[in-house]
């Protein structure tokens, strides 16, 4: 199965891996989170830990899982700024998936 990740995902991937790693070494959560720029409190990162291990220990298994899972509350707002952006683009036009930066096979090997 390919899974193709945008560049914001694989980003955010890799601070996570940085940050387990930096932790496993024994550095306050706190200082390394708020220089990599998260927010990660220190209960969340053992989540992020056992996660890391359970996909062996490689930065895929820390990408972003919602894959679009949970609805976005679309407001009357939005639809307005929708229907300006649409508005005289043709229908070809209109992109439905992400540029995909990196594509993933399960059955690749991660090293």
């Amino acid at each position: 199965m390919e899974k193709c990740f945008t560049q914001e995902q694989v980003d955010r991937a890799l601070l996570k891996e940085r940050l387990v790693l930096r932790v496993e070494q024994g550095e306050d959560v706190k200082s390394v989170s708020q220089e990599l720029g998260l927010t990660y409190h220190p209960k969340h990162v053992s989540r992020l830990r056992r996660q890391y291990a359970e996909g062996g220990r490689h930065w895929v298994a820390l990408i972003d899982g919602r894959d679009g899972k949970r609805a976005t509350q679309i407001t009357a707002k939005i639809v307005q700024w929708l229907m300006r952006e649409l508005q005289g683009r043709p229908a070809s036009g209109v992109q439905r998936r992400p540029n995909c930066v990196i594509e993933f096979s399960s059955s690749s090997r991660w090293t």
